[in-house]
């Protein structure tokens, strides 16, 4: 992926990194969902990115005016389950071939980012690295 806005592996990241993201525009490589979507959608999103050379996909975060991150609302903690099956259910059952990624749950509450404590950030990151 030539495109990644942290300074640390995916799988260290925490909430207060995600702070960068509000410079951070929608385009090829990051793409902002408010809200869980059918995983058919998070199919087709993973999917562009792997037509290119990988993404971030972050579920609960708002896209601003400018297209970068506005609002970290979070996904509610009673649909964790749920959520994190659709995006596994999205990656793996409905591309085929099944692609290699990451999902890195951010529980609140964060103080940097407005996320509250009965909220949680899900942030899919998929490379062919």
């Amino acid at each position: 992926m030539n495109f990644y806005p942290f300074k640390k592996p995916f799988s260290k990241v925490l909430p207060s990194d995600l702070s960068a993201l509000k410079e951070v525009r929608e385009g090829w490589y990051v793409e902002y969902k408010q809200e869980m979507i059918s995983p058919k959608k998070i199919a087709k999103s993973i999917c562009s990115f792997a037509n290119q050379f990988g993404g971030l996909l972050f579920f609960g975060i708002a896209e601003s005016m400018n297209q970068s991150a506005g609002e970290f609302i979070g996904i509610p903690n009673a649909e964790v389950n749920n959520a994190c099956n659709a995006i596994r259910d999205a990656a793996t059952k409905l591309i085929q071939p099944s692609v290699v990624f990451e999902i890195n749950q951010l529980q609140g509450p964060c103080c940097e980012i407005g996320l509250v404590d009965d909220r949680i950030t899900y942030n899919f990151f998929r490379t062919f690295e």
